[in-house]
């Protein structure tokens, strides 16, 4: 900007020399204006401010200011990867200790191993000669028999021979005798394991000494013979349920089969007489839970209706609900308001919902055989089991409908709880698999089918009710 303002005066100074040259008054300007003008223009061309420099200055400052920031940046990196190197050298010499730690470790086992070897080279070499000198012995028997032998054929072929006295010839014959006794021992000698012998000796009266053990230890047998477990039992069979009423005449079918499905728990304990053989009894416990539904129709009778002055007829209903193992008698009354009374042989609709809780225990004795020799058997199973049936608990609601409408029913009872059948005996059969978990633990899972010998002398329950089954698993342990 300040070279333009400088030739701009150049250019008017230029001008006013050529206004001189031509020498008109009326063409030249004033002095003062002259001086003025090129005053104007030095002024202003010196108060502009030059804003290259600044920036060209602003320029550098920045540079250097970002060259300083990378340099400081890099020294922070140099001394980062410092750091990193010297954690680096720490766990290289660590390593280098572990390696040197297991460079000794596998020396030394190297050693032991190189010494237990030459430790069994030389009891081979031992026994190899030990063989070598049986060899021997045994060669020297097979001619010692062969000699016996040949000795007994030459003695019967002289006394076939020669004529003896009956003295010389009883002499004769204790010597064949002896030599034929001889031959025994000896062909029993042959017969012995080799490492039983002992070197022979020779004396006047036999030809080899067999010199054996006195006594040999049988090897002790390290079978678990006994077994202690936990099992888990998931029980079916079918309940046959029969409802009558006493004073009453059914008018539908009272009979119903339920299937029970229940838990039990029991521990045991086992004995094995031999090998894959054992012999079980135990301890199992379960609840049953008998709740139940039902509609009946009944003939009504007006034999036990009771009246009173002023207050509804009222007539007592006697429930008697069997199963195969239990008797219940059970009842309530009805009331009938006057002036809706009942005619006899009146269809009585009876919605009854009762519950029936059982305690059931066993106690069951069998033996089992498991066949298979890894550590998955198959077993089987098979025996008695005595079983005791006693009550929990018993309670029932009911309604009684008859013409379209609702009768009113209080006072329900217990009347009294018998049992058919509270003890007795069944038997059982299963199938099932055995795993040995390790040492001395087995997990073993059954499938039993037992059949109950109950009595059922009026026939009114089902053969089916004398069947059941059993899913059993269990943990046990051997020793």
């Amino acid at each position: 900007m300040e070279d333009k303002n400088n030739n701009l005066g150049d250019f008017f100074r230029k001008k006013f020399d050529d206004f001189d040259e031509s020498g008109g008054d009326w063409m030249r300007p004033d002095r003062a204006v002259r001086d003025e003008v090129l005053q104007q223009i030095d002024v202003s061309g010196a108060a502009k401010p030059n804003y290259a420099k600044f920036i060209l200055i602003a320029i550098i400052g920045l540079f250097l200011l970002a060259t300083f920031g990378y340099i400081f940046y890099l020294q922070q990196q140099v001394v980062d990867l410092k750091t990193a190197l010297q954690i680096q050298n720490e766990q290289s010499e660590a390593s280098n200790m572990a390696v040197a730690s297991l460079e000794k470790k596998y020396l030394n086992e190297k050693t032991r191993l190189l010494l237990k070897s030459e430790q069994l080279q030389c009891s081979n070499d031992e026994l190899v000669q030990r063989e070598k000198d049986l060899d021997g012995l045994m060669q020297s028997q097979q001619s010692a028999v062969l000699q016996l032998q040949e000795e007994n054929r030459i003695l019967q072929k002289k006394i076939n021979d020669s004529v003896l006295t009956p003295i010389a010839k009883n002499n004769v014959l204790d010597e064949v005798a002896d030599a034929k006794e001889n031959k025994l021992k000896m062909n029993l000698v042959q017969k012995l394991p080799a490492l039983l012998i002992n070197p022979f000796t020779f004396n006047e009266n036999y030809p080899l000494k067999l010199s054996l053990p006195t006594q040999i230890r049988p090897l002790k047998s390290n079978r678990k013979r006994f077994e202690i477990g936990y099992e888990y039992a998931l029980l079916g069979f079918d309940m046959a349920i029969n409802r009558t009423f006493e004073n009453q005449r059914l008018a539908s079918e009272s009979a119903q089969t339920n299937k029970i499905s229940t838990p039990s728990h029991g521990f045991y304990f086992a004995w094995s007489p031999k090998k894959n053989w054992w012999i079980r009894t135990g301890l199992r416990n379960t609840s049953i839970q008998l709740q139940r539904r039902f509609v009946l129709g009944l003939a009504y009778n007006r034999t036990n209706e009771t009246t009173r002055p002023g207050e509804p007829i009222r007539n007592e209903l006697l429930l008697k609900t069997s199963t195969a193992f239990t008797e219940i008698k059970s009842a309530f009354d009805i009331s009938i308001e006057r002036g809706q009374e009942l005619q006899e042989g009146d269809l009585l609709e009876v919605r009854i919902q009762d519950h029936l809780s059982l305690k059931y225990m066993q106690i069951p004795l069998g033996i089992e055989y498991f066949y298979g020799s890894g550590k998955l058997t198959w077993l089987f199973q098979g025996g008695f089991q005595y079983n005791r049936i006693s009550f929990g608990d018993y309670r029932f609601i009911t309604t009684v409908e008859a013409r379209g409408r609702i009768l009113p029913v209080d006072r329900r009872r217990i009347l009294s709880q018998a049992f058919s059948n509270k003890q007795f005996l069944s038997t059982y059969a299963g199938l099932g698999l055995d795993y040995q978990i390790f040492n001395g633990w087995h997990a073993r899972g059954s499938f039993n089918y037992h059949y109950n010998i109950i009595k059922n002398s009026t026939n009114e329950f089902p053969g089916s009710s004398k069947r059941g089954t059993a899913l059993k698993l269990s943990l046990n342990y051997r020793f």
